[in-house]
C-alpha cells in the first residue's frame, strides 16, 4: 500500500467517533498512522490502524510539549496526506512544514457558555484556519461561522448499532449517549420526575452514558436521588464506542438533548443519526441540525425544558403502537459514515493527489 495518511488528533483514540469511522473505512485505502492521547480511558484498537497515545494524565505544559514534540517527530520524516483534528494554536504545524499536504478538520466550535471564553476561541479558531489551504467542517452552519471561503463540506455520519427488533409498547426505555458537560441534562432528570407523578403505572428507564466535568456525575446522581427518581435512572460513565451494542439494544427511545443556543444551534448531533439508525424513536430538542433530521416518522422536537421533555415522552405515549422501526431507521439512512467517507472524505484526500 502506497498511500500513507497521518491523523493528528488530541482526543483519545476510539473516544472521538468521527476519527474512529475514518481509520475504519481508510485503511483499506491508506496506511494509517494516528497520533492521539492516552486521557486514562480504556484504550481501544483497530486492526491495521498504528496508534501512538501520549501520556495525556501529567501536568499540562508536558504533555503539551510532549505531543506537539511527537507531532514534529511524525511530520518532518512523512511521505503522505496530514489530517489535523483541530486544537488551538495547531497552525504551528503548519507553520514549521508549510510544504507538506495538510487537511485541518474542524469538527466543532467553542460551545462554552462564557461569552469570552468562546469568542476567544473561534477567533483563535479562524487565527489558525488562515495557514491552511485545504479545510473541512462539520456543517454549512459552522463554515459561515468561520466565514473563510473554500472550506469543504465534511458531514457527521453514523452507523446502525443496534439492529436488535425494536419493541415501542412495552414501556419508555430511554437512552442519552455523549458529553454531560453544559448540555443542562439535569432538566431530562426534572422532565423524568413530572412524568412518573403524572403516569406512575408506566414502566420507564433512563440509562444516561458519558461523563462531564469533575464531580458532574456525582452531582447528577444525588439530584436523581433528591427527585426520588433513582430507581428509574442509571449513570454508566464513559463506555467505548465499540461497547455500546447493549444500550441500543435495550433502549426504544434515544435522547438528543441539546440546549437551544445560537453556539449549539449549527452543532450535528452524532447522537440522533445513530440513535434513528439504530432504529430508536428520538426526542430531540429543535436545534436547527435536529429540525433538519427529525420527521413525524422517526421522532418529536421539544424545546430545553423539563415541562416539554416530560411533553415529548406523553407524545411517544400516544403513537407508540403506529411507530414503525423500518421507516425510522430509513429516514437517515443516507448519513451512514461508509457514505460520507465514500462521497465526501475520499474525494477531499484525493485533491491532494
Amino acid at each position: 500500500m502506497d498511500l500513507s495518511l497521518l491523523i493528528i488528533d488530541k482526543h483519545q483514540f476510539g473516544y472521538l467517533t468521527d476519527v474512529y469511522e475514518w481509520c475504519k473505512y481508510l485503511r483499506k485505502n491508506y496506511k494509517v498512522t494516528v497520533l492521539s492521547a492516552d486521557v486514562g480511558e480504556e484504550k481501544i484498537d483497530l486492526s491495521e490502524i498504528k496508534v501512538d497515545l501520549v501520556n495525556f494524565k501529567v501536568p499540562k505544559p508536558i504533555r503539551i510539549f510532549t505531543f506537539l514534540w511527537k507531532a514534529f517527530w511524525y511530520i518532518s520524516s512523512f511521505k503522505g496526506i496530514i489530517i489535523i483534528e483541530y486544537f488551538q494554536g495547531c497552525s504551528i504545524l503548519k507553520r514549521l512544514f508549510p510544504k507538506k499536504k495538510m487537511l485541518l478538520d474542524i469538527r466543532t466550535l467553542s460551545v462554552s457558555p462564557d461569552t469570552k471564553h468562546r469568542n476567544r476561541y473561534n477567533n483563535q479558531l479562524i487565527k489558525d484556519c488562515k495557514y491552511f489551504e485545504q479545510i473541512s467542517a462539520i456543517s454549512e452552519g459552522v463554515i459561515r461561522q468561520i466565514g473563510l471561503k473554500n472550506i469543504h463540506l465534511l458531514p457527521l455520519g453514523a452507523n446502525c448499532i443496534s439492529s436488535a427488533k425494536k419493541i415501542y409498547s412495552d414501556g419508555l426505555r430511554l437512552l442519552y449517549v455523549g458529553t454531560f458537560q453544559w448540555r443542562n441534562i439535569e432538566q431530562t432528570l426534572y422532565g423524568i420526575k413530572l412524568f412518573v407523578e403524572k403516569y406512575p403505572y408506566i414502566s420507564i428507564s433512563y440509562d444516561l452514558v458519558g461523563t462531564g466535568e469533575i464531580g458532574q456525575v456525582e452531582n447528577l446522581k444525588l439530584l436523581a436521588q433528591e427527585l426520588d427518581i433513582d430507581e428509574f435512572v442509571t449513570f454508566h460513565g464513559a463506555v467505548p464506542y465499540t461497547k455500546l451494542t447493549p444500550f441500543f439494544d435495550k433502549a426504544n427511545i434515544g435522547i438528543s438533548y441539546i440546549p437551544i443556543t445560537s453556539y449549539y444551534d449549527h452543532q450535528p448531533p452524532t447522537k440522533t443519526f445513530e440513535y434513528i439508525l439504530s432504529g430508536l424513536f428520538c426526542v430531540a430538542t429543535e436545534t436547527s441540525e435536529n429540525v433538519k433530521l427529525i420527521t413525524a416518522a422517526n421522532g418529536i422536537l421539544i424545546k430545553d425544558t423539563p415541562e416539554s421533555f416530560m411533553a415529548g415522552l406523553e407524545i411517544y405515549l400516544k403513537q407508540m403502537n403506529s411507530i414503525e422501526e423500518c421507516k425510522i431507521r430509513d429516514s437517515l439512512s443516507y448519513g451512514t459514515w461508509e457514505s460520507i467517507i465514500h462521497n465526501r472524505l475520499l474525494p477531499i484526500l484525493k485533491d491532494f493527489a
